[in-house]
């Protein structure tokens, strides 16, 4: 088996693991910093002030520069929530690497399992994939901890994925 030389952030250990099409674990590769964010970010040195400089900067910033910014904060510390979150939200508004927002969603669950918005999308985008089943057992998860009964707006997402 070939190994990668480019970095990558695995799952924590506990969160629940992503098999890849060839039925690896998936692992999120690292995007490098291209060298104007580089000199723009050079002095920041932990995970809050990476998040922080993505939430103020984002709107002028490429998705690409987005998710290369967020996942620095998460090498610095991989139990970053609120970087996981963010990076879960630009990989989804991305629309290419499926993968990697359901990944970044994962890391969500496990470090903020109250988190109804991560376990929202993870309905999404298992459903997306076909996945039903995995699909409900996020729903269902979802609407326990929003208090959302069978008449809310999660039940008629659901109708419109049947």
């Amino acid at each position: 088996m070939k190994t990668s030389k480019s970095p990558s952030i695995p799952p924590l250990p506990g969160a629940r693991e992503l098999w890849d099409e060839n039925q690896q674990p998936y692992a999120l590769p690292v995007l490098e910093l291209p060298p104007a964010l580089k000199k723009k970010t050079a002095a920041l040195r932990d995970a809050k002030s990476w998040a922080d400089h993505w939430s103020q900067n984002h709107r002028k910033m490429s998705l690409e520069h987005q998710i290369s910014c967020l996942q620095q904060a998460l090498m610095i510390d991989p139990t970053y929530a609120r970087a996981w979150h963010s990076l879960a939200c630009t990989y989804e508004l991305q629309g290419r690497d499926w993968y990697a927002a359901t990944h970044c969603w994962n890391q969500v669950v496990f470090l903020t399992p109250n988190s109804d918005v991560a376990w929202f999308s993870l309905s999404q985008l298992w459903a997306g994939r076909g996945m039903m089943g995995k699909a409900r057992e996020c729903l269902a998860e979802y609407e326990r901890l929003s208090g959302s009964g069978p008449e809310t707006k999660a039940k008629a997402w659901w109708e419109f994925w049947k």
